[in-house]
């Protein structure tokens, strides 16, 4: 009797560690996006190319850690790489240099990169965003589970009007 008693605080003791310890994320979310949406974007210092806005980038506490990174001792601030933003006409904007994400473990953070309104050819940018949020609404609609149509039978009655 005992050692199962002891077995059931065993298992007790781990699933509660396995819940608590579920709750808390190491990962951080940086989520990019663009105004108006569809800009390519990439990486400001690298130029390598994350793709059309909105891009999310997940990073683990362990490579926040390794970062070099001055202010993290003092601040609990790590710095990632800045990104570039290019619209279909041609229009760019940038974040800063460094993007400081502040006590970042478990978090999601966001950084929208805004188009100049006076540069040209924002109409063809905001028709590209148009179309690009309309091919995501089509993409969605056509992922989505089929709901099935249940077809209610009505019962036959086998018998004929003269047993009725």
């Amino acid at each position: 009797m005992q050692t199962q008693f002891r077995f059931y605080t065993a298992a007790s003791i781990l699933l509660l560690y396995t819940v608590l310890s579920g709750c808390s994320s190491n990962k951080t979310s940086l989520v990019i996006k663009s105004e108006p949406d569809g800009a390519y974007i990439s990486q400001t210092e690298t130029g390598a190319g994350l793709g059309v806005a909105p891009v999310t980038l997940d990073f683990d506490k362990a490579e926040l850690v390794n970062k070099t990174n001055r202010d993290k001792e003092r601040t609990g601030c790590f710095r990632v790489k800045g990104y570039s933003a290019r619209w279909m006409s041609g229009a760019t904007a940038s974040s800063a240099p460094a993007i400081r994400l502040c006590n970042p473990v478990g978090k999601n953070f966001t950084v929208t990169l805004q188009r100049n309104a006076n540069a040209p050819g924002l109409e063809k940018d905001l028709e590209f965003a148009k179309q690009d949020k309309d091919s995501q609404t089509q993409q969605q609609q056509a992922n989505a589970p089929q709901k099935q149509q249940t077809k209610v039978v009505q019962p036959v009655d086998e018998a004929t009007p003269a047993e009725r």
